[in-house]
């Protein structure tokens, strides 16, 4: 039935046992991802999708096309002040990535024409940086600022750059440290203030303030961050 949709862009369905409703996003592919619940009857999604279709349209339309990048010569994770460099070694393998510290270079051997799985290489080799980056850096700020938390995670997340529970459970977007150091300081103090206003109120933002005398030019910063990331991530 779906097939017979010629305006949806390549889909890919998914059910999941804790689904509760149907929910949309796009991969990094790009691909459309569509989740039901498991006993969701799919002759029911046409018209959820055809709700939604001009949203979906509207942000396939706005997705980078991968499909002519360029694989990176190097990492900057510009939160840290750190570049990595990256060298590329075809083989008919499927490839994989190694770390050579001592020289901050990342080695992918394997098929390198498969440029999506090296980019999935990569974020994968970013997240696994981040979740040692954000959470010391998150840790340093909070001794500062004097703004407590009970716990933090590192995540993939597409939409949003960080969030806090009522429980002050902070996760933090792991592209941040792609970014200078001062947008990510932003971030995690935005995330820190949370734990004390859980809105966007003047007391919050009195908070923010008071930790981050820029926040006004971060905020701004972050409507053009998409000049500031690599189109790969």
């Amino acid at each position: 039935m779906l097939e017979k949709m010629a305006w949806l862009p390549p889909f890919q369905l998914k059910r999941h046992i804790k689904a509760k409703n149907v929910s949309l996003r796009f991969s990094d592919k790009p691909e459309l991802i569509i989740t039901m619940p498991s006993r969701f009857k799919e002759k029911y999604l046409a018209s959820i999708l055809l709700e939604h279709r001009q949203w979906i349209t509207e942000k396939w339309r706005t997705l980078p096309d991968r499909s002519n990048l360029n694989l990176p010569a190097r990492i900057e994770l510009k939160a840290i002040n750190q570049i990595w460099t990256i060298e590329y070694c075809q083989t008919k393998q499927n490839a994989i990535l190694m770390e050579r510290a001592h020289l901050r270079q990342l080695v992918i051997l394997g098929n390198v024409n498969d440029r999506e799985h090296c980019f999935n290489l990569l974020r994968k080799w970013t997240l696994k940086k981040a979740k040692l980056i954000l959470p010391e850096s998150l840790s340093q700020l909070s001794k500062l600022t004097l703004l407590g938390y009970t716990q933090v995670s590192v995540r993939n997340q597409k939409s949003r750059w960080g969030s806090c529970t009522s429980k002050k459970s902070i996760n933090l977007n792991f592209k941040l440290v792609l970014m200078p150091k001062e947008l990510m300081e932003y971030v995690l103090i935005h995330e820190l203030a949370h734990t004390v206003h859980m809105n966007h109120s003047k007391d919050f933002w009195r908070l923010v303030g008071s930790h981050c005398h820029y926040w006004q030019d971060a905020v701004q910063a972050f409507k053009k961050i998409d000049q500031v990331l690599p189109q790969w991530i």
